[in-house]
């Protein structure tokens, strides 16, 4: 309204004040009718000046109703000052209304749809719509709505939502961050993955949840019973040990609780596994329990060995890998040139913008996954993805290399339409001590060692 006034030259100053108990919501209805109201405009009862007072009035300004039949003159030198509205501004100084800000939402996922639920944002000038996005499509809603439900989706999809708003002058706010979920796979259940300090990371299927759970050198859960095994959750009866560890740990004394481990949150993640034998780490893609607590039935065991005891393996994304800051465990013994191993960078600059390439090199044998790939960079729709690959060792390689390495797989996809799988590569140590990945469609992009 202030810009529009604005360049109409006609009016040159505001009024504003302070207001006890602003209703914001009510202001916003009305602002919705006075544009209806604008088709069956009436010189006396349905103008600019009437809409106005109703709006001031439903948002909290005590105006009397003479206002409504006042021209702008009048309201403006009389009828506003008696309303405690006397703070002059000059409509040239004030501008156009900044961006809303961005709105605050959440997701729930089902079978086949999520739901974006979020809080209506104020707005100098109030809101217009609200933009609910995927990274492919944008779906415009009015202000009035305050949930949408995403349909047609697939069982276990992964998919990631940002939102923005819009004032009623067209002005935007910025996306969003995303946040993102998989919709349910209510006939498949989950596998449990145990990573604690004595286990680092096992992977069990539901026909064969474990009996035992190590802790630590000394605690552990037992006789552990699945009573429950099901889409959501999974539920089991045990027995904690506990060392008390008097006079030593070693010559402590043993007290049992009986207690319950309960699984829920499945999620599709990427977990490190381990070789109990050759202690060899694998990344697996697999459906699991995200949150596993467990709690006594009876008695006070310390609060350590009870609660949240696992450690969580994937949290909104569907899979946590090592990130681009973080070296994956290196089994023991592998086939890979010492030369190779470590951590690569490199970047690339087009049209879009600047991108980064981070190449993670471990220790394995053919089968085993060896390389990761952590990209990120600006989208064309002004976003931004954040994309983690993995991939195989094909090939035995020579003392010098090269290595032979299979197509890649995506563990982390942020906007999930920004990221897709590779194709089988050849990486290459050059005389420079540099790193050419190239790919078998040709495409190549060289490395340097990070310090």
């Amino acid at each position: 309204m202030v810009k529009k006034f604005t360049d109409l030259k006609v009016y040159s100053k505001m009024r504003c004040g302070a207001v006890r108990s602003p209703n914001v919501s009510k202001a916003l209805e009305y602002v919705a009718q006075s544009i209806e109201n604008a088709n069956h405009f009436n010189a006396l009862t349905n103008n600019c000046l009437t809409n106005s007072v109703a709006i001031l009035s439903a948002y909290g300004v005590p105006l009397s109703k003479k206002g409504q039949l006042t021209d702008p003159n009048d309201y403006f030198n009389n009828e506003a000052p008696s309303a405690g509205l006397t703070a002059e501004r000059d409509l040239a100084s004030t501008g156009p209304p900044p961006p809303p800000p961005s709105p605050s939402f959440k997701i729930k996922p089902s079978a086949e749809s999520v739901t974006v639920a979020w809080a209506r944002v104020s707005s100098e000038g109030g809101v217009r719509e609200y933009q609910v996005g995927d990274g492919e499509t944008t779906r415009s809603l009015s202000w009035k709505t305050t949930s949408y439900t995403w349909d047609d989706l697939r069982r276990g999809q992964y998919k990631c939502f940002h939102m923005r708003a819009i004032s009623r002058e067209g002005v935007a706010s910025p996306w969003s961050a995303h946040q993102c979920t998989t919709t349910a796979e209510s006939a498949k259940k989950p596998s449990l993955y145990v990573n604690t300090g004595y286990e680092r990371g096992s992977l069990y299927e539901p026909s064969h949840f474990p009996v035992k759970i190590g802790l630590d050198n000394h605690e552990w859960y037992s006789d552990l019973q699945w009573g429950h095994i099901g889409p959501n959750s999974a539920k089991a009866t045990g027995t904690l040990h506990e060392n008390k560890c008097e006079p030593s740990c070693a010559d402590g004394e043993y007290v049992t609780y009986p207690i319950e481990v309960l699984a829920t949150d499945p999620k599709q993640c990427a977990v490190e596994v381990y070789d109990r034998r050759s202690d060899e780490m694998r990344i697996v893609q697999a459906y699991v329990f995200n949150e596993i607590s467990a709690r006594a039935l009876s008695g006070n065991p310390r609060p350590d060995l009870v609660g949240d005891v696992f450690k969580t393996p994937c949290s909104s994304s569907p899979t946590q890998p090592p990130t681009s800051t973080q070296t994956p465990s290196a089994p023991a013994v592998g086939e890979v040139p010492e030369e190779y191993l470590g951590t690569w960078d490199s970047s690339i600059d087009n049209a879009t913008g600047h991108h980064t390439r981070r190449l993670v090199i471990q220790q394995g044998e053919v089968g085993d996954t060896v390389l990761l790939l952590t990209a990120d960079g600006p989208t064309k729709a002004s976003g931004t993805y954040h994309c983690v690959f993995t991939a195989e060792l094909t090939t035995a390689p020579t003392a010098d290399g090269p290595l032979r390495i299979g197509p890649s797989t995506v563990t982390v996809a942020e906007p999930p339409s920004a990221c897709t799988p590779g194709t089988a590569s050849t990486v290459t140590l050059l005389p420079d001590d540099r790193l050419r990945r190239v790919n078998v469609d040709g495409e190549q992009l060289t490395y340097t060692k990070a310090d």
